[in-house]
């Protein structure tokens, strides 16, 4: 028995007709009738009963079919599994950011362990505005995304989430700020100072968040940025002051003093997200890499 013979054989059982059969296998009818003879006579019984214009399976043709459709079904989940396999030998994890967050001075140390002990695993970074990244995630634009905890908890049910790392909030002034001269320094030197927010519209919690925090220290003197970019350039022409968590792109510009003052004591903690529908073994393999470089605590579960 071989494979054109079990594959003309069924053919033939589910179309009832040598005709039909050998359409659906490209193949001619009088060749499809010579494997189904040959299989039957290696066999040693009939398969189907043959009459004028018509064939019909017999019992033990049906029995026969059946059994070997199963082995089909089974070699091919089986094959899928394997496929499965090897692809997982060769992850793809697109993974999405907010504009103006530094992950490569981040989490340096887990991206050099995945270039130097995973060469199969492939990584991709893409950046979006806070307005744009949990749809991101969601749609399955990007397979997870690093992010503060906050701005996802509005998602509860549809995502799951691994906390690798808290981090503090730094005061960004402009280099020219008067406070540059200054041995010491509080958050009473910046009362008189405009403070820059994110916009409600690029990210609602990132705003209100930023907005009470800064209240509680008696800052109200505010005006909103459509988006992290111009926040940027907004501080670094000095037409306010902001304050962001430490690992922003701005912390390191050279048109920008960063201040770790006692009185900003908000900690933001990153985690990295993804859709409860995603699937994609890589997501929990970088996790682990994440682990393995000191960044990480226990994966958690909303719901």
């Amino acid at each position: 028995m071989n494979d054109a013979q079990i594959k003309c054989f069924l053919a033939a059982a589910r179309y009832e007709n040598f005709t039909k059969a050998a359409e659906s296998l490209f193949l001619s009818q009088p060749v499809v009738g010579r494997h189904i003879s040959n299989l039957e006579e290696e066999l040693g019984f009939s398969l189907f009963t043959r009459e004028r214009k018509s064939v019909k399976l017999t019992e033990n043709g049906r029995l026969f079919a059946e059994f070997l459709q199963d082995c089909t079904d089974q070699y091919s989940a089986l094959m899928d599994r394997i496929q499965n396999n090897l692809r997982t030998e060769s992850m793809h994890l697109i993974l999405g950011t907010v504009e103006g967050q530094n992950i490569g001075d981040t989490y340096a140390a887990a991206f050099r362990y995945q270039v130097d002990n995973m060469p199969h695993f492939i990584l991709s970074i893409k950046y979006f505005l806070n307005a744009e990244i949990i749809d991101a995630v969601l749609n399955g634009t990007v397979d997870a995304i690093i992010i503060d905890e906050e701005s996802i908890s509005r998602f509860k049910d549809m995502l799951d989430y691994q906390v690798i790392n808290s981090l503090h909030t730094n005061l960004i002034v402009p280099i020219t700020h008067p406070a540059a001269e200054k041995r010491t320094i509080s958050i009473e030197d910046f009362q008189d100072d405009r403070f820059i927010l994110l916009s409600r519209k690029d990210s609602e919690i990132t705003m209100e968040i930023q907005k009470s925090h800064l209240e509680i220290m008696g800052i109200h003197n505010f005006i909103e940025a459509p988006d992290i970019s111009t926040l940027s350039a907004w501080v670094s022409a000095g037409i306010g002051i902001t304050t962001v968590p430490e690992n922003h792109r701005i912390c390191s510009s050279p048109d920008v003093l960063c201040l770790d003052l006692p009185e900003i004591r908000y900690v933001y903690n990153d985690v990295i997200a993804w859709s409860k529908n995603n699937r994609n073994p890589a997501i929990e393999t970088f996790c682990n890499v994440l682990k393995v470089s000191g960044y990480g605590r226990e994966k958690k579960e909303y719901g």
